[in-house]
């Protein structure tokens, strides 16, 4: 895969980074420990939502997450469908979707600052599968 040197496009590296910076803050923990491999529950929650707003926000392959938070792909995989599951069921999760909203949020406002925005269809799906009943 080229390097994208274009202003205005992102790199998987920093994807990574906006995801994890943006589910750190949501999540009050440290970057290094969404990195780390660590497994206190708000860590692993927070990291999952890393996984995920790569996976479905960033639009990168399993294998690039993988490589990117140094796991197997395996490992992503079943974190994305975790919350991908938290998602669809909704009830009883209020406080972790505030948290995935507004990790979600920081993420794009990220984006914004700092170039490529995902396609505007994918957002507008995904606003509507985070919308708490």
């Amino acid at each position: 895969m080229k390097n994208r040197v274009e202003k205005g496009t992102r790199t998987d590296a920093d994807t990574v980074r906006m995801a994890v910076t943006a589910t750190s803050i949501q999540f009050n923990v440290e970057v290094s420990d969404v990195m780390g491999r660590r497994r206190f529950e708000t860590l692993v929650m927070a990291r999952m939502t890393a996984y995920w707003l790569c996976r479905e926000v960033g639009r990168m392959r399993w294998a690039r997450i993988a490589g990117e938070f140094g796991r197997h792909h395996g490992a992503i995989i079943s974190g994305v469908n975790r919350v991908q599951g938290l998602i669809e069921i909704k009830c009883n999760f209020d406080r972790f979707h505030c948290k995935l909203k507004a990790s979600r949020r920081d993420f794009d406002e990220m984006v914004e600052k700092y170039g490529d925005t995902s396609e505007a269809r994918k957002r507008e799906e995904l606003d509507d599968a985070l919308r708490v009943v």
